[in-house]
């Protein structure tokens, strides 16, 4: 069983870290030639902010499954139920905080470059 948790755990944190690669590579290259934007579609701050989006979502991802590990791990002790209920639910959160925050600063982004897409 630990084998397959291990090889489960290192799939997903190889694919992740492959979404990463590629947003950080994303990052890197400015929008034109000689210009790099601050703020905008496709600006720096954009770029920054679309990484760590990658970034929290690829740990809510590993925080899930470690939550599901916990939960076939309990075997009807309460205790060890009630650590992967908490788990789902502090993860939960943490998505929606997230996501939250990715939409505000889109909002924020559009109001201030007066940009709607």
């Amino acid at each position: 069983m630990k084998k397959l948790l291990f090889g489960l755990s290192f799939f997903t944190v190889l694919l992740l870290t492959s979404g990463v690669a590629v947003a950080a590579e994303n990052l890197i290259d400015p929008p034109g030639p000689g210009t790099i934007t601050i703020i905008g579609p496709g600006g720096v701050l954009d770029r920054i902010t679309n990484v760590m989006f990658v970034v929290a979502m690829a740990v809510a991802v590993i925080f899930f499954i470690i939550a599901g590990y916990l939960f076939i791990m309990a075997q009807g002790e309460p205790e060890k139920f009630e650590t992967a209920k908490k788990t789902v639910l502090y993860t939960g959160i943490g998505v929606i905080i997230v996501l939250c925050a990715k939409g505000l600063v889109s909002f924020l982004n559009m109001v201030v470059t007066g940009r709607y897409l």
